[in-house]
């Protein structure tokens, strides 16, 4: 059974994540700071910090990898064409995670 301490922790983390990310989807991950995301949860930037290292932590745990910039993007994105015109299974997957990229 969870203390009391604990589900406030947990409660104070998943605030905090969701405030991440509507900023991340809204501001875009250079544009959103931990100010900005510390005025969505309600919260001080002491409160964000004692949850996350920061804003890189926070993309992490909502994406599961490391903000990837424009550049690196676009590279994947050619690198993502090339390969869906080589034969193979997962040329729809791919055909359909550029589509989805590309309407962001």
């Amino acid at each position: 059974m969870a203390t009391r301490r604990q589900e406030q922790k947990a409660a104070t983390r998943a605030k905090v994540l969701e405030a991440a990310r509507i900023g991340f989807n809204t501001l875009g991950y250079e544009r959103t700071t931990i100010r900005d995301i510390a005025r969505m949860a309600e919260m001080s930037t002491g409160a964000v910090f004692a949850s996350f290292s920061g804003k890189e932590a926070l993309y992490r745990e909502l994406y599961g990898h490391a903000p990837v910039t424009p550049e690196a993007g676009r590279a994947l994105l050619l690198a993502a064409r090339i390969a869906m015109n080589e034969p193979g299974p997962h040329a729809h997957q791919l055909s359909a995670a550029i589509a989805q990229v590309e309407e962001a």
